[in-house]
């Protein structure tokens, strides 16, 4: 009669064992999906924050100067972003007919700032271009900016998410992203 106790006994703590193994798999599974889950809503907040910066920037106006000898843009960039952190470079990209199958010549510059608030420009010598000088060029400029959050804009988000907290997530989301580099296109050709 003991063997048969001690079969039971044996049988209980193996059925046990087998339902603590299964539920120790089972945490480790469900903790999985739960890094992940956060994981992803990480993700789609960076997402957000990447494109509210977006708003940050805007090229007002463009104008270029083409002489004899050089190549000269000036942008008006305005918005909320700290002015010592603008960082921006203009690739000049020959226009060519769409399907012509060639390869457009590009030549990349920096931006610098002009002593007007929000100018900024890029002068080049035609002879950068070497034969393609005369020929007609679109604007594309990369922007690396640092937003700055005003009390305006912090207000201005509050009336649109309804949330202080979600809005608060999002700018300490923006400031841990950083400077983010934000395009543009002008495609007026030069």
């Amino acid at each position: 009669m003991a063997k048969k106790s001690k079969k039971k006994f044996h049988a209980r703590v193996e059925i046990y064992f087998v339902i603590y193994l299964a539920t120790i798999i089972s945490f480790f599974t469900i903790e999985g999906e739960v890094r992940e889950y956060k994981q992803k809503q990480e993700d789609i907040l960076v997402q957000v924050a990447k494109d509210k910066m977006r708003d940050f920037v805007e090229v007002e106006r463009v104008e270029p100067f083409v002489d004899e000898d050089s190549l000269e843009v000036r942008m008006k960039v305005i918005g909320e972003f700290d002015r010592s952190t603008f960082e921006g470079a203009v690739t000049f990209r020959e226009a060519l007919p769409e399907g012509s199958g060639e390869t457009p010549t590009e030549v990349e510059a920096p931006l610098r700032p002009e002593d007007e608030p929000n100018w900024y420009a890029v002068a080049l010598a035609k002879s950068k271009f070497g034969d393609d000088a005369d020929k007609n060029y679109t604007l594309h400029a990369d922007f690396s900016i640092m937003p700055d959050f005003s009390e305006e804009l912090i207000h201005d988000w509050e009336e649109r998410f309804q949330d202080r907290e979600v809005v608060e997530t999002l700018v300490q989301k923006i400031k841990d992203v950083g400077s983010v580099t934000l395009p543009y296109t002008h495609t007026n050709p030069i």
